[in-house]
């Protein structure tokens, strides 16, 4: 008999691994930069090309997770992912590195939402919301270790060798993931897909979390692209003090992801608990204006918190309405993430520009303005 809780804990394991092997190359840059003799609009292309295939690919997934099951998608995002992310760490060339990092964004959009799908049933409607907490958490966990101590790793054994080892690990991993999980996630759409998948597409309550999590969710990049530059420039700290104080965002995450899964199993309206995050979002950003350190790591904490209770609950709905398809659960999570991603991405160049033309205190209250902006979104959701 299958264990939930042993396949969720191996999942959580290949969570951690997949966002080490997303997130571990940031502080590799500058040594990638002189190795491979590339400048600074270069080492923009990398995060470019990655997230590019991630984003392109996340409704592709949930296509082929509800065809050929969400087990055999899954096993071959997380492995395929690590592959070519530790390919990326032996890369000769910036052209070779830019592929490498392109495919391993594509085959992790295939981990992600079947990854959920794979896990979910094994979770009755009271136990889902923690259970899909516990699985984001590893993002977080992953985030810190990355952003945390990658750096020591990289000082130690250089670039490459950093990339390479989490690239292994995920390869190693996939094999007891498969054994663990094997029986599961075979449910496979067997008749025509197309009219399924355009009703998934055209879906309005998808469209609504989609629009609503990229307005509110895509602050974030702003928040963890300009948060240490914002703090060295504004108040005078030392990058190593401003970095400390942005990765207080990445502790409240932690503790975010499970707790507001189990809010939501809890909560008798779902709907109104995501607009309580989205005003709770605001005014963490509004509250960035104030250029205090204790307000300011005050203000980091719970927006991260808040910005993984956003997402955990963004996709813990699509998992309840009845009108959904569980085999097309996959896709509906991929539709949303792949909307927030890419179209999160223009928040970072939106928000350099107002800082350049009206300064920091302006733009971090168009950050709040924007996540306000959500809540009408969020109003004409259908409880599940």
């Amino acid at each position: 008999m299958v264990n939930r809780w042993t396949v969720l804990t191996w999942l959580f394991a290949g969570r951690i691994i997949y966002t080490i092997n997303w997130v571990a190359i940031s502080p590799a840059l500058p040594l990638i930069a002189r190795d491979l003799n590339l400048q600074l609009t270069d080492l923009g292309l990398i995060g470019t090309s990655f997230l590019i295939g991630i984003g392109l690919f996340q409704i592709p997934s949930g296509v082929l997770a509800a065809k050929m099951g969400a087990r055999r998608v899954s096993l071959a995002g997380l492995g395929l992912s690590s592959l070519f992310s530790a390919l990326s760490a032996v890369a000769p060339s910036f052209e070779l590195l830019l592929a490498t990092r392109f495919a391993a964004g594509a085959f992790m959009a295939l981990f992600f939402g079947p990854g959920i799908s794979l896990f979910s049933p094994l979770f009755g409607q009271r136990e889902r919301g923690l259970a899909l907490g516990i699985y984001n958490m590893g993002f977080h966990v992953g985030s810190l270790m990355a952003l945390g101590g990658w750096s020591q790793v990289i000082d130690s054994v250089g670039w490459r060798t950093a990339v390479l080892i989490p690239g292994l690990l995920g390869v190693a991993i996939t094999a007891p993931t498969a054994f663990t999980t094997r029986g599961l996630g075979e449910a496979r759409d067997e008749g025509p897909y197309l009219p399924k998948v355009r009703f998934i597409l055209g879906d309005r309550d998808i469209w609504l979390l989609a629009i609503a999590l990229t307005i509110s969710g895509g602050t974030w990049y702003a928040v963890t692209q300009f948060g240490v530059l914002y703090l060295t420039s504004e108040s005078g700290l030392t990058i190593g003090a401003a970095g400390l104080l942005v990765a207080l965002m990445s502790l409240g995450s932690v503790l975010g992801s499970p707790l507001s899964g189990k809010l939501y199993d809890i909560s008798k309206s779902k709907v109104h608990l995501l607009m309580a995050v989205d005003l709770g979002l605001a005014l963490g950003l509004g509250a960035l204006v104030v250029r205090h350190v204790i307000i300011f790591g005050a203000s980091m904490f719970l927006l991260g918190l808040l910005y993984t209770s956003s997402f955990t609950i963004a996709y813990l709905l699509p998992m309840q309405y009845r009108h959904i398809d569980g085999r097309y659960t996959a896709l509906a999570i991929g539709m949303i993430n792949g909307v927030q991603l890419l179209g999160g991405a223009v928040f970072p160049p939106l928000f350099a520009v107002m800082v350049h033309l009206m300064g920091y205190t302006f733009s971090w209250g168009v950050m709040g303005l924007m996540a306000l902006a959500a809540l009408p979104f969020i109003y004409r959701l259908r409880e599940p």
